[in-house]
């Protein structure tokens, strides 16, 4: 508990007491909870919709399916914690507390790795018309090794988050300092280490995407129909102001 107007507010699992800030963060939380909230109530609708065309479509679940899952657990788990800390649930249970945030944020990893999967898939099937050009030094990794390292990355990460929050909350209840900011440490190596990845391979491999879809579209036609039904627009805007 927070008993100094000075000290920081620990917000990631409690403001009860004195602490700097304290009302702006709560009046944060709020908003972030009735947010994550919401978002999690279109997902539930999205997947719905989902469910419906699988039906109709008599086909199986995509890569889509599972993201949009795992981004309702996500907003889900982010509401629940940040009600938590606001209206102080739970107050005898420090280890959940402190847990619960890192685990929340676990989902929303997974969401990243499956996106990241889609793009390393797409990104061959549009890469073939570089196969003979000496611009194809692209590195990236086997179909068939995809799903493995990125379930093995996602499995690390959810350990040591899992891991490092628990010990964190029991050195927290015990008031051993020392041993509490070691396992906090350990806890931000983790989400550091999953936003170093994440970004990465974002910055690079999204940036690639993009170019190879529309060297594609370019190379299919799609931008030589797009200025014809731009030059006929504007035809017909002129002879309508003629």
């Amino acid at each position: 508990m927070n008993v100094d107007n000075n000290i920081p507010c620990q917000w990631m699992y409690t403001l009860e007491g004195n602490c700097k800030e304290k009302n702006l963060l709560i009046k944060i939380l709020n908003i972030s909870a009735i947010c994550y909230g919401i978002l999690a109530l279109k997902n539930v609708f999205f997947i719905i919709w989902r469910v419906y065309l699988r039906k109709v479509e008599k086909r199986g679940c995509a890569p889509l399916d599972y993201m949009v899952t795992f981004a309702f657990i996500f907003n889900l788990l982010r509401s629940v914690d940040n009600f938590i800390v606001v209206y102080n649930l739970f107050p005898e249970a420090i280890i959940f507390r402190v847990s619960f945030f890192a685990i929340s944020w676990i989902p929303g990893a997974t969401v990243i790795y499956l996106y990241l999967a889609v793009v390393f898939r797409t990104i061959p099937r549009l890469i073939l018309h570089r196969l003979t050009c000496k611009e194809n030094t692209l590195w990236i990794l086997n179909t068939k090794k995809i799903t493995p390292v990125l379930w093995t990355l996602s499995t690390i990460t959810s350990i040591g988050l899992i891991s490092s929050s628990v010990l964190a909350g029991y050195f927290l209840k015990e008031q051993k300092v020392k041993e509490m900011i070691i396992a906090f440490s350990a806890q931000m190596f983790f989400f550091l280490f999953i936003n170093f990845i994440c970004w990465i391979l974002f910055l690079y491999y999204g940036r690639i995407l993009v170019k190879l879809t529309r060297e594609s579209l370019t190379l299919a036609g799609m931008n030589d129909e797009r200025k014809d039904i731009e030059k006929k627009k504007f035809d017909i805007y002129i002879h309508k102001v003629k």
